[in-house]
């Protein structure tokens, strides 16, 4: 309510005191996150990811924020952050990755690679055939 309202010092110590009495709760720090960047504090809107990840390996949608972040200041460095993101998937990749493998296809676009932009998508469209986002992006 208070980042809505325009108050981004108020919903940020909120967003921090949340996370103080839940470390691994994901709504707040994505809103934190979302808070920092706004304010353009980009760097320290990825320490806060970087470190969250550190503790909270598994937590995708904090990955997914963090390479976000990347695309739209550093792109070649959000490629090498995709590739390193998929390269540690134990198991072979899942529908539950195909926003990974979106993001890649972002980072490829970013990077000039339109061909391998599409070969990323059409990975995953494999893993997800039904996918009405990855349909757009085709």
């Amino acid at each position: 309510l208070l980042f809505q309202k325009g108050d981004l010092v108020g919903a940020e110590a909120a967003y921090r005191e949340s996370l103080q009495t839940q470390p691994a709760a994901i709504e707040p720090l994505n809103f934190l996150v979302m808070t920092m960047a706004r304010e353009g504090r980009i760097a320290e809107a990825r320490g806060y990811l970087e470190t969250h990840l550190k503790t909270y390996p598994e937590h995708g949608h904090a990955a997914q924020r963090l390479g976000e972040l990347l695309l739209q200041t550093q792109p070649e460095e959000a490629l090498r952050f995709y590739q390193d993101q998929i390269a540690r998937i134990d198991g072979g990749l899942q529908p539950r990755h195909v926003p990974l493998l979106m993001g890649l296809a972002q980072a490829w676009q970013a990077n000039q690679q339109p061909e391998e932009a599409l070969r990323t998508l059409q990975r995953a469209e494999v893993l997800a055939p039904e996918d009405a986002g990855l349909a757009v992006m085709l």
